[in-house]
């Protein structure tokens, strides 16, 4: 698991910091060092775009409720890799 942080984040929920405790080296934090328009997500595409390269048959979850991320969501689902945004208001989820 990968939980993306802008450089000026400065807090963080204390159950995922207890999940991601529990996960040990299979957890990981990437701190972005510069703020920037979409950076995040850009981040997240380049991230996800390295992993699917590396495990096709992998199962890849973006926790996030912005619709974005939905069109490469579809083109990595056309790839037969397995993509889904999800979020907590699960009203605006791509399953």
């Amino acid at each position: 698991m990968r939980v993306f942080l802008g450089p000026n984040n400065t807090k963080l929920p204390v159950e995922l910091v207890t999940a991601m405790q529990g996960l040990g080296s299979r957890a990981e934090y990437i701190v972005l060092e510069t703020p920037g328009s979409n950076a995040l997500d850009f981040h997240i595409a380049y991230y996800l775009g390295a992993l699917a390269a590396a495990d096709p048959a992998g199962y890849f979850h973006i926790i996030s409720k912005d619709t974005g991320f939905d069109p490469l969501i579809r083109h990595l689902r056309g790839r037969k890799t397995f993509a889904a945004r999800l979020c907590i208001n699960r009203r605006n989820a791509m399953l």
